[in-house]
């Protein structure tokens, strides 16, 4: 997968999803059944610098079998044929990767078989690939010289494990090298590095190198790891006149690369043409809980996440789930490549037919169940609570989490941010969800839909955090809600949704928050939202973040000084189509050494940043009301072409234009108009200027508006006077003190 350095590149894909590699593949051999020989025809055609790129067998005994896949004559067993094609592509080969799958049952340990063999006798240099007593053996012999090759050495791995074992089994053998040099006249002293890796199953399994030290009396230098004129064989080769030494079991899908692939690719070939099946989890099932079915499925949701080598997506039903493990550390843990879905009744055969709001899937924090309602960190009920209910960790690369409610977490424990990367921590950020890289050279997407965040709580980050380990540099994660509800949740010192980088260590982070919605959440010394982190540690600014909110409603909440967003050194934050009101301040954006720019179709309290200072008339679900400035005030770029709903899951797009907010006006759908009420009663309409106002519960707030949204008159009186005001019609929003909300529109005569 490709590393993303300039966030225009990053923000072009809302998902970033890899592929089988085809840079650098120079021969491809897929050994279908075809008419004639095609079946050893290379897939791809590349000019060698020897011989032909297909291959030609020697031999008539190879076979027709069934792939990993079982799919019919779509392997080969070689039965003491070989196979072999031309040399390589480049003049000088210095990095390369050998990838195939094999099925042997032979444990022989006297005999080595020749798997893939490319090792010529003059000169002496190339690479074999054998199996000997059940396990593989890879050898790479490369030659270097002054003006020209004379030296040779050897970097060689082996693996213990055993894949004579009747199983399909992938098989990777990969090399890279560097030189340098250093300058003792009349000599030039070169240091020579050449490293070997094995990887079976998607694991590396061994790896070595070789480092030799020449000295020449000039500054050339050549060097290659493989002999260009050499042919490349599969199963055995001419020279070879033991039989007993021929690799004769099945092969397949076999690929050669001219250059090292990243341990992102060389996953993309292990899930290669896997047909994709369901892992069924539902904590009610009482079959085989295997996960093959609805009747079998798994019980408990983090065994469906490890036994999942071919990256299925997990299907779960409706339910309670809780980790199992070391108690507060308890978590589901995540950390290779991942899809799960809840909101199944546990009859669907298609994702589609989910309904992820009636079938509550609920990923559980409340170790014992015994939470009361006072939603604290030093709250007795919550001491048992996890840290984290779900751990995104290491190099999971695209990890998709859609349909859940995550609640109970109580992230209140101690931090670790030195030391082995793999094992730091922070279990006071991250209730609900915790991203933490530490692996270099890695990326991470992570796609977070449906989802419902409440109750839970930090005293620094209730929801979701990431976190690079310290020490460790050139990483990037991708974070994106869409669709998600963040409600009810307490933090003590931070906000509840924090996105943080650090470009100095080449720590880089996107993200984006789409069609959410944030209300009743407090965060006592902090913002009561979201905080956008960028470190200028080691010389970092604030380009190593750019993070968007779109189409969110960001309403009812207690922060600090009524601040609900806080941007601390970066420019790159941005609120698109977004409405952010009714926080108890018209300074709601809390900045730091930063520019937060809400001058793009946003209704913002106060217009601290640019936005209009409206009110957007919401109901008490934080939907739009009827006469909301906010309905067709959206600007349509602004939202991603792949968001076609609105957080209800009702048409994004009603009329021409998108809504504000995270909710689409429908006047077809809305019941939220004062008229359909019976909580109060507004006389006479229209009036000549004395207006009444009636309610079973005391009035908290009045205000009227004008039809372009000013605020003419708050007031809690039941009694309104209004014969000053010009002839037409206005608009009064009621508020009572059980918190029930309505609007009506009034005709002044």
């Amino acid at each position: 997968m490709k590393l993303k350095l300039l966030f225009t590149l990053l923000l072009a894909s809302f998902f970033t999803l890899a592929q089988v590699p085809t840079n650098g593949l120079v021969k491809e051999y897929d050994f279908t059944y075809g008419s004639g020989n095609q079946y050893l025809n290379s897939n791809i055609q590349s000019s060698l610098q020897s011989g032909l790129v297909d291959l030609i067998k020697s031999g008539s005994n190879a076979a027709f079998t069934d792939d990993r896949n079982n799919n019919i004559n779509s392997a080969l067993q070689l039965n003491g044929d070989y196979l072999y094609s031309g040399g390589t592509e480049q003049t000088y080969v210095n990095a390369y990767t050998i990838s195939f799958w094999i099925k042997s049952t032979t444990i022989d340990n006297a005999n080595s078989k020749f798997i893939i063999h490319q090792k010529g006798n003059s000169p002496v240099r190339g690479l074999i690939v054998e199996l000997y007593n059940g396990q593989l053996q890879f050898y790479n012999v490369f030659g270097y010289g002054n003006t020209s090759i004379t030296d040779v050495n050897t970097v060689y791995v082996t693996s213990s494990i055993n894949v004579a074992d009747g199983n399909w089994h992938h098989v990777v053998c990969a090399v890279n090298s560097t030189a340098s040099s250093t300058v003792f006249a009349p000599y030039v002293a070169w240091t020579i590095n050449y490293y070997s890796k094995m990887y079976i199953d998607n694991y590396l399994v061994g790896n070595a190198n070789q480092t030799v030290v020449p000295s020449y009396t000039n500054g050339q230098l050549v060097r290659e790891a493989i002999n260009r004129m050499q042919p490349f064989y599969i199963g055995s080769y001419p020279g070879n006149t033991n039989p007993l030494q021929k690799y004769t079991d099945q092969i397949d899908q076999v690929k050669y690369y001219e250059r090292e692939l990243s341990v992102a690719e060389i996953g993309e070939l292990y899930y290669e043409e896997h047909p994709q099946s369901p892992i069924y989890v539902d904590v009610n099932a009482s079959g085989n809980n295997d996960g093959t079915s609805w009747a079998n499925a798994y019980t408990n949701l983090q065994l469906a996440i490890t036994n999942n080598p071919f990256r299925d997506d997990i299907w779960v039903a409706q339910g309670i789930y809780t980790p199992f493990g070391s108690g507060r550390n308890s978590t589901f843990l995540i950390d290779k490549k991942t899809k799960i879905y809840g909101g199944f009744n546990g009859t669907e055969t298609t994702l589609e037919q989910r309904n992820f709001r009636n079938n509550l899937t609920i990923l559980n924090g409340d170790v014992n169940g015994n939470d009361n309602s006072n939603i604290n960190p030093s709250e007795a009920t919550r001491s048992e609570n996890l840290y984290h209910i779900v751990t995104v960790k290491g190099d999971p690369r695209i990890v998709v989490i859609d349909g859940f409610y995550l609640s109970g977490a109580n992230a209140n424990g101690t931090t670790l941010t030195s030391g082995t990367a793999s094992a730091q921590y922070l279990h006071n950020r991250g209730g609900a969800l915790f991203l933490h890289s530490y692996l270099q050279n890695t990326e991470v997407d992570l796609n977070v839909s449906n989802c419902v965040f409440e109750k839970n709580s930090a005293t620094d980050t209730s929801v979701f955090s990431n976190w690079y380990s310290t020490g460790v540099n050139s990483m990037y994660q991708n974070i994106y809600f869409t669709s998600c509800i963040f409600k009810n949740n307490y933090a003590t010192q931070n906000a509840h949704v924090l996105f943080l980088s650090s470009g100095g260590y080449a720590q880089m982070t996107t993200g984006k928050i789409i069609n959410c919605l944030l209300h009743d959440n407090t965060t006592i010394n902090g913002p009561a939202g979201l905080y956008f982190f960028a470190s200028t540690a080691n010389g970092g600014n604030g380009s190593s973040m750019s993070c968007q909110i779109l189409n969110t409603t960001i309403s009812n909440n207690s922060g600090i000084n009524g601040s609900v967003i806080r941007v601390d050194n970066t420019n790159n934050v941005h609120a698109r189509n977004s409405i952010i009101w009714g926080n108890g301040s018209n300074t709601p954006i809390t900045k730091n050494n930063a520019i937060f720019s809400c001058i793009y179709s946003n209704i913002e309290q106060g217009a601290q940043n640019g936005g209009s200072n409206t009110d957007p008339l919401l109901d008490s679900n934080y939907k739009l009301t009827s006469l909301s400035v906010a309905i067709n005030t959206g600007i349509n770029s602004n939202l991603p072409a792949e968001i076609t709903t609105d957080l209800a899951g009702n048409n994004r797009f009603v009329d021409t234009d998108v809504d504000l907010g995270a909710y689409e006006f429908d006047a077809a759908l809305s019941n939220s108009d004062f008229n359909s009420t019976k909580a109060f009663t507004i006389y006479p309409n229209p009036t000549n200027g004395d207006l009444y106002i009636q309610s079973d519960d005391e009035i908290a707030k009045v205000i009227l508006y004008s039809l372009d949204g000013r605020v003419l008159l708050e007031t809690q009186n039941t009694y309104l006077q209004i014969h000053d005001l010009p002839s037409g019609l206005y608009i009064v929003s009621l508020e009572n003190n059980v918190g029930k909300k309505s609007i009506q529109k009034i005709v002044k005569k």
